[in-house]
C-alpha cells in the first residue's frame, strides 16, 4: 500500500505499525445507482491523506479500557433501580367462583384418592376457566419447588392454545395433552370449562396404566363441576323493579 512517501513509511516502521491496517476504518454511504468503482478511485488520495494525518498525530485512538468489579457493577445497577421492594401474593379463593365448601371438599377428595392410587405423584390440581386453581394436591416433598398458581396458569394457557390450533388446522378440539419432561410426565385433561393436570415422576409408575386411570378420575371431576353450574343457574338474579322498590320510603 502506498502510505504517501518515503518519510511516512519510515515513521510507520519506527512506530511498529507496518502491516497493521485494522486500527482505522472509513465508512462511505451512497445512494442507489452510484458507480462505486469511481468513488474508490476518487477517494484514494483522500484515504492516503487521512491515514497520514492519523499516523503523524502519534495517537493510537484506542479507547481506554476500564475494569469494574462485581460490587461496582451492582452499585451502578442499584443507583438506577427504581423498582420498589414490594412483595405481592395475589390469590383468589375458591368461593369467588360460586363453589361451596362441600363441592371444594369433594374435588379435594377426588385428588386425594387419585394420589393414593398413583406412585411418585408430584402435584395434581383442577383449574376453572382461565387457569384459576379450585382444588389441589401437592406432594409435601415438592412444596418449596412448586408455584402451583403459576403452573396452573401456564398449563391452562398451553391447553387453550393447543385447542385453538387444532380447531384452526383440523376443525377438532383437544381433550388431553401429555408432556414428557426430563424427569417427569405431565398430563393435562379437559374437565368441563377447566382442566385437570397432574405431574408424575418417571420411574415406578407405568405410563399405560396412567392413561387408563386418569380418564376415570376426570369423569368424576366433571360430575362434580356440573353441580357448580347447577348452583350458578339456580341463583336468583333480582330484577330492577325489586331493587328500586327497596329504595322507596
Amino acid at each position: 500500500m502506498n502510505y504517501g512517501g518515503e518519510t511516512l513509511r519510515k515513521i510507520i516502521e519506527a512506530q511498529g505499525l507496518q502491516g497493521n491496517n485494522n486500527e482505522f476504518f472509513l465508512a462511505i454511504t451512497t445512494q442507489q445507482m452510484i458507480n462505486l468503482g469511481s468513488i474508490f478511485l476518487k477517494t484514494r488520495n483522500n484515504i492516503i491523506d487521512i491515514k497520514k494525518s492519523l499516523i503523524l498525530s502519534g495517537e493510537s485512538f484506542i479507547p481506554p479500557l476500564r475494569h469494574f468489579s462485581e460490587k461496582k457493577i451492582n452499585d451502578m445497577f442499584d443507583s438506577i433501580d427504581v423498582k420498589e421492594n414490594l412483595s405481592y401474593n395475589d390469590s383468589i379463593a375458591y368461593f369467588s367462583f360460586n363453589i361451596s365448601k362441600e363441592l371444594n371438599q369433594n374435588l379435594t377428595n377426588v385428588l386425594k384418592e387419585f394420589s393414593n392410587h398413583t406412585l411418585d405423584l408430584i402435584d395434581a390440581f383442577i383449574t376453572y376457566e382461565g387457569g384459576f386453581v379450585i382444588a389441589e394436591k401437592i406432594n409435601p416433598n415438592f412444596m418449596e419447588l412448586i408455584d402451583i398458581d403459576a403452573k396452573a396458569t401456564m398449563s391452562y394457557s398451553l391447553f387453550s392454545t393447543a385447542d385453538k390450533c387444532a380447531w384452526l388446522l383440523k376443525k377438532m378440539h383437544i381433550e388431553s395433552i401429555l408432556l414428557e419432561c426430563k424427569e417427569c410426565f405431565q398430563f393435562i385433561n379437559k374437565v368441563g370449562n377447566g382442566i385437570f393436570s397432574t405431574t408424575i415422576a418417571k420411574g415406578r409408575q407405568k405410563l399405560g396404566l396412567l392413561r387408563l386411570i386418569i380418564p376415570r378420575y376426570c369423569k368424576k371431576i366433571v360430575g362434580i363441576l356440573q353441580n357448580i353450574n347447577l348452583e350458578s343457574n339456580s341463583a336468583k338474579i333480582p330484577s330492577f323493579q325489586d331493587l328500586f322498590s327497596e329504595l322507596i320510603i
